[in-house]
């Protein structure tokens, strides 16, 4: 049973996205993780850090959770983000198919249900076919040094996975790509 889990829901105004690592291994770090994801989809109309506090005071009856949780809106690109923990994100960012630049999120230390540090939400600007990249601590670090953009976001994934998840931990990564705004409807 993995301790890791993923959430992609859609809102009106954009996607919210984040990766969830329970402390461990095991029964008890899925349920902490299951825990944090219903959470979240229970009160994502919340900003960050407020859905931040109510996953901090729901988990606090189990081993806890380092995250990442991001709301990409679809019309402006305007990235917001947060992580608390070691779940890396990071923006790959692509020029005509290629990688051009990485922007990472500042990490704050500490453990959703335990120790929750001051939330700092950071912000970004999209632009189309840029990826957002979230993984949890069982995919190794660097990974980003040989990520090839191109294809659908899952193939990525699996070849992050593939390429770099460890063989003694739980690994999670999601990829998702930025196509910009909807077109205008001409009818």
């Amino acid at each position: 049973m993995s301790g890791d889990a993923y959430l992609v829901r859609e809102q009106a105004e954009g996607l919210l996205m984040a990766v969830v690592d329970g402390l461990g291994h095991g029964v008890e770090a899925a349920i902490a993780a299951i825990a944090a994801i219903r959470t979240l989809e229970s009160h994502d109309e919340l900003s960050l850090v407020p859905l931040v506090k109510a996953c901090h005071a729901s988990l606090k009856n189990t081993r806890g959770v380092v995250l990442s949780v991001a709301h990409c809106c679809e019309v402006t690109g305007l990235l917001k983000w947060l992580g608390v923990g070691n779940v890396e994100a990071l923006i790959a960012r692509v020029d005509y198919g290629k990688l051009i630049k990485v922007d990472h999120l500042m990490l704050r230390n500490g453990i959703v249900g335990m120790m929750l540090p001051s939330l700092l939400v950071s912000e970004q600007v999209l632009t189309p076919d840029d990826l957002v990249v979230l993984a949890s601590d069982g995919i190794r670090r660097g990974f980003h040094a040989g990520l090839d953009p191109s294809g659908d976001p899952s193939l990525i994934a699996a070849r992050i996975l593939e390429g770099y998840g460890r063989q003694d931990d739980d690994a999670m990564v999601l990829v998702v790509r930025y196509l910009g705004p909807e077109p205008p409807d001409e009818n």
